[in-house]
Formats: structure tokens, C-alpha cells, sequence
């Protein structure tokens, strides 16, 4: 899926998953990005990133940059 990080960056992102303790799985992110009230770019983002565990907020950032 193409997401071309649908106008949100992982800094934006991050306001979401600042508390969130690490490492999670892609679900977590979604689902942690979705309580704390992400708005529907976001979570857009997050749903295109690999299905795989994330051991920091940069691995998080690095997959969505090579989303674009």
C-alpha cells in the first residue's frame, strides 16, 4: 500500500506514542496512536508500516520514511 505518509511525518506522530513503552508490535502502535486520539492520517500511517515489533521510536520513524 502506498501511503506516501499521508501528509502526517514521524515527528507528528510521535505526540501519540510518546508514552508508549517499547518494543511494541505494529497493532500496539495503532491501537496506543488511537487512544490517545490520532485523527485518521495518522493512524492511516501507522497501519501502512511493516507488521513486525519496533524496539524504538526511531525504528518507527525510519519505516515510515521508507514508506514515502
Amino acid at each position: 500500500m502506498a501511503n506516501e505518509q499521508s501528509g502526517i511525518n514521524p515527528a507528528q506522530l510521535q505526540q501519540y506514542l510518546g508514552d508508549i513503552n517499547f518494543p511494541v508490535e505494529k497493532q500496539q502502535l495503532i491501537d496506543h496512536a488511537q487512544q490517545r486520539g490520532a485523527g485518521e492520517q495518522a493512524l492511516q500511517a501507522l497501519r501502512g508500516l511493516p507488521n513486525q515489533r519496533f524496539n524504538s521510536p526511531t525504528e518507527v520513524s525510519q519505516a515510515m520514511s521508507q514508506q514515502a
